[in-house]
């Protein structure tokens, strides 16, 4: 992480890898439109560039650049020429939800409109055990009541019966 040179001052990751210095968004597009722009630490790895686009293995200095979501520049020719244009790494299904991976199978949800039967029965298994464990404890709690003798009402010498 570095400041950006601007008068902003802002901290960021990105890094310019033709002037090497460190740029934020607003410098990214206003001042580096055609330069190759990645992370800091990406910079740290390995400092050699290529200034060619990964599309057409054109220069990018040369042409009218559009700045990718990735941060990469390409040339508007290989894209279409086209003032609406999506990135080649765009996912369609990025907000669609996604089954959790330490779930297991049975218990994860499947195709829309098929009930969930398997975690049904584990609801109504778990609440069988949970019953079954209460009137097991109930039971044994009580065991020992009837033979204690602190529990017996004639020898406790507070408790005044008539007679």
């Amino acid at each position: 992480m570095g400041l950006c040179k601007c008068p902003k001052r802002r901290v960021t990751t990105l890094f310019c890898f033709e002037h090497r210095v460190n740029v934020c968004e607003s410098c990214l597009v206003s001042a580096h439109p055609k330069c190759i722009v990645r992370s800091y630490l990406q910079w740290l790895q390995d400092s050699d560039y290529s200034p060619q686009c990964p599309l057409c293995q054109g220069p990018l200095g040369e042409r009218e650049t559009v700045r990718l979501v990735c941060y990469g520049s390409a040339p508007r020719k290989p894209l279409g020429g086209r003032e609406s244009w999506s990135p080649p790494d765009r996912d369609e299904d990025k907000y669609r939800r996604r089954p959790l991976a330490w779930l297991p199978p049975k218990l994860r949800c499947r195709v829309r409109g098929v009930p969930r039967r398997p975690l049904l029965a584990l609801c109504l298994g778990g609440a069988a055990a949970f019953a079954l464990l209460l009137l097991l404890l109930g039971s044994l709690g009580r065991g020992g009541a009837d033979s204690d003798p602190a529990l017996e009402p004639l020898n406790n010498p507070h408790v005044r019966v008539g007679h």
